[in-house]
């Protein structure tokens, strides 16, 4: 596994293979022990759509509609996963966030296979099932341990594991574990200009608390939020990186820090 952390909360993962653990949170551990069978069966029936859904004129038009440069065959594969996964597994995800919460207390290192059969899954167990299932199709993403912020005016960002696609120079949110209606997969496009994006990583190199934010706009919706590394404390102004903010000023080079 190809693992990064940002700060004392966020992480990015890639390369996840069944043996690998992803911290969650600050004290638990999700280890990839096995892809339940059901899973894999899972897996391979969105290959099969994909295969024949890749050219469908209709994802097409879809994305000529709403102006989103993302492949076609790379949303397919989304928008299928968010379909089967849906009717598969309807019960899979845990709205008892007490439960969950108790699962891990009780097991600090808990096992995929666990949290599946239980049905106690969450933002990061589908964020971790849908990286496994990306990079074995072969799509540029990673798993990200971070925070959403509905907007600039919140005070703190909500802890919130996602999956960030890369493609032809442009940067997408998955956010698995929150279909939009008719169970469409929730994806954003990423809404940096060039110079936040350099400015953006600069900040995660050299700020002391390494936390920053991207805006995003979502491809089916319109709504925009940002998406990001927070460090679970408060918000800053300069935090927020979008097409539409006031140009931030480059963060001071510190070599001093790691």
């Amino acid at each position: 596994m190809k693992l990064r952390k940002i700060n004392n909360v966020s992480l990015t993962a890639s390369n996840i293979s069944v043996g690998d653990s992803i911290k969650i949170g600050k004290f638990a551990n999700l280890i990839i022990d096995k892809i339940p069978t059901d899973l894999e069966k899972a897996f391979q029936k969105i290959r099969e759509i994909v295969a024949r859904q890749a050219d469908n004129p209709g994802n097409a038009q879809l994305l000529k509609r709403h102006n989103v440069p993302m492949s076609q065959t790379t949303f397919t594969h989304l928008f299928a996963f968010a379909k089967v996964i849906a009717q598969m597994f309807p019960d899979l995800g845990c709205k008892d966030f007490g439960r969950r919460q108790m699962f891990y207390a009780k097991n600090p290192d808990a096992k995929l296979s666990d949290l599946f059969e239980k049905h106690l899954f969450q933002c990061a167990e589908f964020a971790t099932i849908a990286q496994l299932y990306l990079q074995s199709v072969g799509v540029d993403s990673e798993y990200v341990g971070g925070e959403f912020v509905g907007s600039k005016t919140w005070e703190f960002g909500d802890q919130h594991s996602f999956v960030v696609i890369h493609e032809n120079g442009i940067d997408y949110v998955f956010d698995p574990a929150n279909n939009n209606a008719g169970d469409m997969p929730n994806i954003s496009v990423v809404e940096m200009t060039p110079e936040q994006k350099v400015k953006f990583q600069a900040r995660l190199l050299t700020d002391k608390r390494k936390v920053a934010f991207f805006g995003t706009r979502d491809i089916m919706t319109n709504r925009r939020a940002f998406y990001g590394y927070g460090d679970g404390s408060y918000l800053e102004e300069d935090m927020f990186f979008t097409k539409d903010s006031v140009s931030q000023n480059m963060p001071k080079m510190d070599l001093s820090r790691s």
